[in-house]
């Protein structure tokens, strides 16, 4: 599950040419893994939206050993 304070973003899927929550995340996952990655949201926000909660999932090919260090990767490079 992820949480956002949506001010500076698009919303939550991914534009053309605006920044999104998504295309954060998948940055951030690259930068972790150093493997790109879709996201898939069990929903999505409009522009300027905040969510607390919402659950997103994706496929990786590299294992993720210890989840929770993984989250504080995260957490660390994500604005």
């Amino acid at each position: 599950m992820v949480q956002y304070e949506g001010t500076p973003y698009c919303g939550f899927q991914l534009q053309a040419n605006d920044p999104t929550v998504q295309l954060e995340l998948e940055r951030a996952i690259f930068t972790v893994l150093r493997e790109e990655t879709r996201i898939h949201c069990c929903g999505r926000t409009d522009a300027g939206v905040h969510a607390a909660g919402q659950v997103v999932s994706f496929l990786s090919f590299r294992e993720v050993d210890n989840p929770g260090r993984f989250v504080r990767s995260l957490n660390a490079i994500l604005p």
